[in-house]
């Protein structure tokens, strides 16, 4: 469903764009299923100068097509509005209308999700709980052709960049070991030996810095590398 925006913000688009022919306004398109976090987004955007609501969407395909339409738009969105993994969010929103430049409000900011988010082309971050003024200057940044993300976020991906990244078939007994399995039985899913399970678990708990599955578990879990729920 395609929420347009209010006559009084189309007016007072146009009529910035008509008395200042000089003045360029970067659209705006919303996109969040909440009707009151929708208004609040509209009414942040009307209250901004510099930029104009072009479209506010409360599913993902309007979303999309309000971004089509808009052309250059800063894209402000929740990316669980797609139902799906933010790479497939920021991939379908790339081919449908590829001049939109991504800010995310993000429910969860894990490391790994972040990482994919700036690899596919967001280009702002923010909280999906931040105040007025947090979202106002990442829209800002963005129309001002920078990238924004918060300082938490930031220091938290910094962190996460610094430590050494568990094999392939280490995140597998990891994930396995999120769900109570003993080595035996991971050695049986796996096809391996117990040996190479358990030096496997060696090694998971090392790279995290724990000396213990359970906090090797937790740690995988405040990195974003697993969830536990």
């Amino acid at each position: 469903m395609l929420i347009q925006p209010s006559d009084a913000s189309i007016s007072q688009a146009l009529f910035d764009r008509l008395v200042h022919p000089s003045l360029h306004l970067t659209a705006v398109v919303t996109g969040v299923s909440s009707p009151a976090l929708s208004f609040g987004l509209e009414s942040l955007v009307n209250a901004t100068d510099g930029v104009c609501l072009a479209g506010a969407a409360s599913t993902f395909e309007a979303f999309l097509q309000a971004c089509a339409r808009a052309g250059r738009c800063i894209a402000l969105v929740d990316p669980q509005l797609g139902g799906e993994g933010i790479a497939d969010f920021l991939d379908t929103l790339r081919r449908r209308a590829p001049k939109a430049m991504p800010v995310l409000l993000l429910g969860t900011a894990q490391p790994h999700a972040v990482r994919e988010a700036l690899r596919r082309g967001a280009l702002g971050l923010v909280h999906l709980s931040a105040d007025i003024d947090e979202i106002r200057s990442a829209v800002l940044a963005v129309a001002d052709g920078r990238r924004h993300i918060p300082t938490d976020i930031a220091s938290l991906l910094a962190e996460s960049l610094t430590l050494e990244d568990l094999t392939c078939r280490e995140m597998e007994v990891l994930g396995l070991l999120s769900q109570g399995r003993c080595n035996k039985s991971i050695a049986r899913d796996l096809d391996v030996a117990l040996g190479t399970v358990k030096t496997h678990v060696r090694a998971i708990m090392y790279k995290l810095g724990t000396s213990s599955r359970m906090g090797a578990i937790l740690e995988a879990n405040r990195r974003g590398l697993i969830s536990i729920g």
